[in-house]
């Protein structure tokens, strides 16, 4: 009777373990799609940053530059915060000299070689912002008003003559 016991044992530990790391793949996954969205808005951003110093080359282009730039760099920040995530979930941590991921039990960096900090602090997952809806990826709204292109007047010229 005993070996039952503690083969349902086994049996019951297993299914709990499988069951936290199918928890765990999920979340990394959600995680993941959350970084898919901001890296869109992040490569939408930099294309207004283009279009907006083109647009007002002469004008106020570097406070439009910078306001876009700014939310680059929050979207970077939010990229940076779910990475940490990921790492702690997949119970890993990254090489300080080089970035490259590595398991949280190395000593060294498997890429560059460096020595890992002995007592590497596994980041807590952080909640996410209570004004953010989970599913929207943080989407920030960028408004942008372009100048109207100048048309050629009638009474300019070429320098040959032709207008």
């Amino acid at each position: 009777m005993a070996f039952f016991k503690d083969f349902g044992k086994q049996v019951s530990d297993i299914a709990q373990a499988v069951g936290k790391r199918t928890g765990e793949a999920a979340e990394v996954g959600r995680l993941n799609g959350r970084k898919q969205g901001i890296y869109q808005q992040i490569e939408e951003l930099y294309s207004q940053i283009g279009k907006a110093y083109f647009a007002t080359r002469d004008g106020d282009v570097h406070q439009q530059a910078d306001a876009l730039c700014g939310q680059v760099t929050q979207l970077q920040g939010e990229v940076d915060r779910l990475n940490r995530l990921i790492d702690t979930l997949r119970h890993q941590r990254r090489c300080q000299e080089c970035g490259q991921v590595q398991p949280s039990s190395a000593r060294f960096c498997a890429n560059c070689g460096a020595r890992l900090p002995e007592d590497a602090p596994q980041p807590k997952p952080a909640p996410a912002p209570a004004d953010q809806d989970e599913n929207s990826g943080g989407d920030v709204a960028v408004e942008i008003t372009w100048p109207e292109a100048e048309s050629p007047r009638e009474d300019q010229s070429d320098g040959e003559g032709r207008s």
